[in-house]
Formats: structure tokens, C-alpha cells, sequence
């Protein structure tokens, strides 16, 4: 093999090297990322125990209003049930009374 040809070898080799070292650096710096990402998102226990609270109390508060409207949409339909059906009653005895 001529110098020239070991030469160009040799560089092509170096080349290759470096761009595994840049590729593993970039694999390196991508999973150092993805570590602060999960650091930087982790809560304590303390703090998402107090986001549950939090959050069922929100939901019972909804739970309740609920129910509150349903109580009050079940009033409404008794009372019109009972208004429909006294001018039921009265209609046709009105009918008969005042033909």
C-alpha cells in the first residue's frame, strides 16, 4: 500500500472514531435531558398528596352541586306533576259544570 492510501486510511478511521464520540456525546447530552426533564417534573409526595385533596375536593364540590340540581329538577317535576294532574281533574268538571 502506498503511503498516500494509509494516510487516507488513517483518516478515514479518525473520522469515523469522531463521529461515534460526537454520536455517543449527543446520546450522553440526550439522556441528560431527558434525566433534568424528569427531575424538574418530579413532585414530593407531600405535594401530590395535597394535589389530591385538592383535586377531591373539587370533585365533591361538583358532586354536590349535582345533586343539589337534580333535588331541585326532581322538585320542579313534582310540583308540575301535581299541577297537571289537579287540571285534569278540574277541566272536565268545569266541561260539565259550565257547558
Amino acid at each position: 500500500m502506498s503511503e498516500e492510501k494509509k494516510a487516507a486510511d488513517i483518516v478515514d478511521l479518525l473520522s469515523q472514531i469522531l463521529k461515534l464520540l460526537l454520536d455517543h456525546d449527543e446520546r450522553i447530552k440526550y439522556i441528560n435531558d431527558q434525566v433534568t426533564k424528569i427531575n424538574n417534573n418530579m413532585v414530593t409526595k407531600e405535594v401530590f398528596t395535597s394535589e389530591m385533596k385538592l383535586l377531591t375536593t373539587k370533585v365533591e364540590a361538583v358532586d354536590r352541586r349535582v345533586d343539589d340540581w337534580r333535588d331541585s329538577t326532581k322538585t320542579y317535576f313534582t310540583v308540575l306533576g301535581i299541577i297537571v294532574a289537579i287540571a285534569g281533574i278540574l277541566v272536565p268538571v268545569l266541561i260539565r259544570i259550565f257547558p
